[in-house]
């Protein structure tokens, strides 16, 4: 037994002697790559393998093996890996499987095989990675290629045309120059550029750029294409799309009045020659109408009061059409002059002159004006803005009022007055809510005055004076409310005179039947001060 185990410690010394002695060289004989159909790249030995961001890469790799021909290496593998770092783990790309027989006879003995693939340019970081060959005897012993091949991702070649659009304006025919740019090409490849531009005229060229100018001001050119080509290889043509500018009218305006009383003319500001006026609208024709009466006139009639917007379509050498407005043109009298006041003393006393003003009716179009008043006034003067009045002492009418009105309009202005003193005639005393008169009972009077009233009067603000004999008496805030309790039963006779700015008029007086055995009259209690009778 120990002369066995001395003979197997024999063995193992030789053989890791044998094998520190021995060495299987293997190496790249040939690599050669596709990317995405293009030409194959052959790399040198240990050189570069450029992904370009391909969807995928195809390789191929002829790869060869060389050993001492009495070096026993067993059922052995051989193995392609891939790495994106020294710290990522290594990816297998490619197996294959030696049988000791499989290697040549001679000094050195060798053998020849081939690796096919395909990797991604997803399958590296930005910064790429390596490739390289390892070889797995049954003694796992790995031997290794000298060197790897580095892989980088560098993006494929890609061309840029400057600018990408050029938008022109209507008679526009400066110069523009188009520049084309290229990125990542390969080192000394030949790159050429085929331009095509209908519609321009060529001024200037570089090797890639070209200064062109329209050939027309109304007829746009077409779009401006380059081709470019690399070592004969045609790439993507790059186009920069020519298009019509919108027609500028910023310089255009409708120029006028912003009032038309009957007619009115209106012009186009800075109209240029090569820009016509097609046609011209009213927003409300039963307003006011519109046509061209010229070149460059607008005719604008009125038909009714109010407000209009007038616009003008205009057309250019380039038949782009555009439409400028004039908005919010008054025609006739504005609506306004109808809300207007005339202001001034609610009376008219005797042998005094009064002033009115009317307010808010001033516009060009008020030429002409009316004044009138009611014919117990005389007018004293008058223009365009205030009337003079003064009482008409043939007529004692209180009633009264002063008006202003434009002709060939509906528009009349209207103040109602007093004129001069009250006149008896017109008092009365009214007993409100019951149909007697009763001895220590609330009733309620009421004071009135009539008098030819004018829509516009009002009651003039009167107030009134009382005299209630023998009686109690409630107050109101208005004067024309009393609230009466006689103290005893008889006739009670009750005078009341009314007051305005002018002065007052004589007392007038009633004469009531007071019931003694009354139940309670019908006064509605809404007075705040007791009085006793006079």
């Amino acid at each position: 037994m120990k002369n066995k185990i001395k003979f197997l410690k024999l063995v193992v010394i030789l053989f890791f002697s044998f094998n520190t002695h021995s060495q299987v060289t293997v190496s790249v004989q040939n690599l050669q790559y596709t990317n995405n159909g293009q030409p194959t790249v052959y790399p040198s030995n240990c050189g570069n393998i450029d992904l370009a961001s391909s969807i995928s890469t195809s390789l191929y790799l002829s790869i060869n093996l060389s050993k001492p021909n009495g070096q026993v290496v067993g059922l052995s593998d051989l193995r392609v890996y891939t790495q994106k770092s020294s710290s990522d783990s290594r990816i297998e790309r490619s197996w294959i499987q030696i049988q000791e027989s499989f290697w040549s006879t001679s000094e050195p003995s060798t053998y020849l095989t081939t690796a096919n693939f395909s990797i991604n340019s997803s399958d590296f970081n930005t910064s790429g990675g390596t490739l390289f060959v390892v070889f797995k005897s049954s003694g796992n012993v790995e031997y290794q290629t000298a060197c790897s091949f580095t892989i980088t991702k560098t993006p494929p070649p890609s061309f840029s045309l400057s600018p990408s659009t050029v938008s022109l304006g209507c008679g526009d025919t400066s110069l523009r120059t188009f520049t084309i740019t290229p990125a990542n090409i390969p080192s000394g490849a030949n790159v050429t550029y085929s331009w095509n531009h209908p519609g321009w005229t060529l001024v200037s060229s570089t090797a890639t750029s070209r200064t062109l100018q329209p050939n027309s001001t109304n007829n746009l050119p077409s779009n401006v294409t380059v081709t470019p080509s690399i070592n004969s290889v045609t790439q993507a043509t790059k186009t920069c799309v020519v298009s019509r500018a919108p027609f500028n009218t910023n310089t255009l305006s409708i120029s006028g009045n912003n009032y038309v009383c009957d007619t009115g003319i209106y012009s186009i500001n800075n109209l240029p020659s090569s820009v016509v006026i097609q046609s011209v609208t009213s927003s409300n024709n039963n307003i006011a109408t519109v046509s061209l009466t010229g070149t460059n006139e607008i005719l604008v009639t009125k038909v009714s009061d109010g407000i209009v917007s007038i616009s003008a379509t205009v057309q250019n050498t380039c038949n782009q059409i555009a439409t400028i407005s004039k908005e919010n043109i008054q025609i006739g009298i504005p609506s306004n002059v109808n809300d207007a006041v005339i202001s001034g003393s609610s009376s008219v006393c005797s042998n005094q002159y009064y002033t009115y003003t009317i307010t808010e009716a001033s516009h060009p179009c008020i030429t002409t004006f009316n004044w009138d008043v009611s014919p117990n006034l005389q007018i004293i003067s008058q223009n365009s803005n205030s009337v003079t009045v003064i009482k008409n002492p043939s007529d004692n009418q209180n009633s009264g009022y002063i008006s202003y009105t434009i002709p060939n309009t509906n528009v009349e202005i209207r103040k109602g007055v007093w004129v001069g003193l009250p006149e008896n005639s017109g008092l009365n005393i009214l007993k409100i809510g019951s149909y007697d008169f009763y001895a220590g009972s609330w009733t309620t009077l009421k004071a009135t005055y009539s008098a030819l009233i004018y829509p516009e009067s009002g009651n003039y603000n009167l107030t009134y004076e009382w005299i209630i004999p023998n009686s109690y008496v409630r107050n109101y805030t208005d004067t024309a409310y009393k609230d009466v309790n006689p103290r005893s039963s008889d006739q009670l006779n009750i005078g009341i005179r009314a007051w305005n700015e002018c002065g007052c008029t004589d007392w007038f007086y009633k004469l009531f039947d007071v019931i003694s055995a009354g139940t309670g009259g019908g006064g509605t209690g809404g007075g705040n001060v007791l009085t006793p009778a006079n």
